[in-house]
């Protein structure tokens, strides 16, 4: 689905409309603009927290960065590090626990305010509990865009409006 949705495969029938327009009548920059994506393997560079947050964003702000990372839960532990936001991560980010890195993954496409946000396996390196605390966290922000969440935890499904169950790329029920 996600795939699709960013026009990364064709559908093999029928169309996908984001607000009544066909999204294979939109450009793929224009398309992609509007979609943020947090994968499970994030992609992090041997720079400062702050520019890895900023990533993609022209000339964000020192608030906007940190408003970004707030929503995203990241704020707290960023504080904690030896340099706050200009502590550099490491080549992947591997100063940084899974989690960690997830967080400022999020919060790079927070600071992107896209109106579709793709949390694909986002929280894959929380444990359950963390997972669900994040989630409760980020609930207003999520809340104010489209979210596709793919998970394979179902207590992660907890927040969804609607649900669709895909089996080897089939989709199984939807609800």
């Amino acid at each position: 689905m996600a795939h699709l949705l960013m026009r990364l495969h064709e559908p093999s029938k029928g169309s996908i409309f984001i607000d009544g327009v066909d999204i294979a009548t939109v450009s793929l920059h224009s398309l992609r603009s509007q979609i943020g994506v947090v994968p499970q393997h994030v992609l992090l560079f041997n720079a400062s927290v702050r520019d890895n947050i900023a990533y993609g964003r022209p000339e964000p702000t020192q608030d906007e960065i940190e408003a970004a990372a707030r929503s995203a839960r990241a704020h707290d532990f960023i504080i904690q590090l030896p340099q706050g936001y200009q502590t550099p991560i490491g080549d992947r980010g591997v100063r940084l626990s899974g989690g960690q890195q997830q967080r400022l993954a999020l919060a790079r496409a927070l600071l992107k305010d896209p109106p579709i946000l793709i949390l694909d396996e986002a929280t894959a390196m929380f444990d359950p509990e963390g997972e669900r605390e994040f989630l409760q966290g980020c609930v207003d922000v999520l809340r104010q865009r489209t979210v596709l969440l793919i998970t394979h935890r179902p207590a992660s499904l907890a927040l969804a409006d609607r649900v669709f169950k895909l089996d080897d790329g089939i989709m199984t029920s939807a609800g």
